[in-house]
């Protein structure tokens, strides 16, 4: 659980191999090889910090097609620190 909590708050803290890396993660897993569950949010966080529109739309297809209450939550926790203010 530590390890989660420092990528995230490195992500959205802003350091660049930090965010490269989720990023990174995050295209790998747009293309079929899932993040591990305990690090998604930290990866999500990370990625939504230095997102671009695009970025931002696929965060939001995402939790559209997602059946999974638990990954939903995720995608839509990470997307609302975005609307807060608190990951960029």
């Amino acid at each position: 659980m530590c390890r989660a909590t420092v990528l995230r708050t490195l992500g959205i803290s802003g350091d660049p191999d930090t965010i490269a890396e989720a990023k990174r993660r995050f295209d790998a897993h747009l293309q079929g090889k899932p993040i591990a569950a305990d690090l998604r949010s930290a990866v999500y966080c990370s990625v939504l910090h230095d997102a671009d529109e695009p970025t931002l739309n696929q965060f939001i297809e995402l939790h559209n097609k997602e059946t999974l209450q638990e990954e939903k939550m995720r995608l839509a926790l990470s997307l609302i620190h975005i609307s807060q203010g608190i990951v960029r």
